[in-house]
């Protein structure tokens, strides 16, 4: 059974599972004006993006963003939370 037990065999399905559903739900954001908060590892202080979704490439972790500073990439890590919104 080993040191995880039962747990130990079901923990790859569950951890699957939220990967496509992040992924899903991300690739719904392209294109549409999103508010965006982020935090880095490290600080206290979280910041605030507000642009266009461009693209997201699952497989690097980085999402690209037009905002009014211009066109930036973003970690998918640091980002805590996104919210659709009508554009400005």
């Amino acid at each position: 059974m080993g040191i995880f037990g039962i747990y130990h065999f079901s923990l790859p399905w569950y951890v699957s599972e939220g990967i496509k559903m992040k992924r899903k739900c991300v690739d719904k954001l392209i294109g549409k004006y999103c508010k965006i908060v982020t935090k880095e590892p490290g600080e206290e202080k979280s910041y605030v993006v507000v642009g266009t979704v461009k693209d997201v490439d699952h497989d690097a972790g980085f999402i690209t963003i037009e905002s009014a500073q211009g066109l930036s990439c973003l970690s998918i890590n640091t980002i805590i939370a996104i919210k659709p919104k009508a554009e400005a």
